[in-house]
């Protein structure tokens, strides 16, 4: 593809990245606070002391967030009892869609950094060719580059080591809060 063809995908997966990337998060955000709310006291006295001021700041996000209702309703809350549930299905879907839109991000970023190179270099090119008699105009250039695609899959950080980590940290932290 050429320099133009480039950016125009370039520019595609990012907004695609950003279309599936920001449901994805809201979801797992909303996921999460609903799983806090529900899950966080188990009927000692130690789970009713941190049970009421984080149930009071998940309220208070609920309330302030109309705009979320959307999510608040039909958001999953994970069970942690029973990992093969239709809803920790739903939950585990929507957080690999966050790393998966992370990966189209990095993928549109990758290949618009090459567009820039090469657009640069045929700058460079048609600088140098003034002083010739040559004189080649940079549309025509720009047909004659090719660019190779930035692949999704190749994101290795974003698309395979990221949501390991994320869910060991996540997975660790509930493990402390006595979940």
């Amino acid at each position: 593809m050429n320099c133009n063809q480039a950016l125009v995908k370039s520019r595609v997966k990012r907004i695609v990245g950003l279309i599936i990337g920001l449901p994805a998060l809201l979801s797992v955000a909303v996921s999460v606070l609903k799983f806090l709310y529900f899950s966080i006291d188990n009927g000692s006295s130690m789970g009713s002391m941190l049970a009421t001021p984080c149930k009071w700041v998940v309220h208070w996000v609920y309330t302030h967030t109309p705009f979320l209702g959307v999510f608040w309703e039909h958001s999953p809350v994970p069970t942690y009892a029973t990992l093969a549930t239709l809803e920790n299905l739903y939950f585990a879907g929507a957080y690999a869609a966050i790393f998966i839109a992370m990966a189209l991000r990095a993928s549109g970023n990758s290949l618009a950094r090459r567009s820039a190179k090469m657009r640069e270099m045929l700058d460079q090119q048609i600088i140098s060719a003034s002083d010739t008699k040559m004189d080649p105009s940079l549309p025509e250039l720009e047909q004659t580059v090719t660019i190779l695609d930035a692949s999704v899959f190749r994101q290795t950080r974003q698309l395979y080591l990221a949501p390991l980590v994320t869910a060991a940290i996540g997975a660790g932290l509930f493990k402390l809060a006595g979940f």
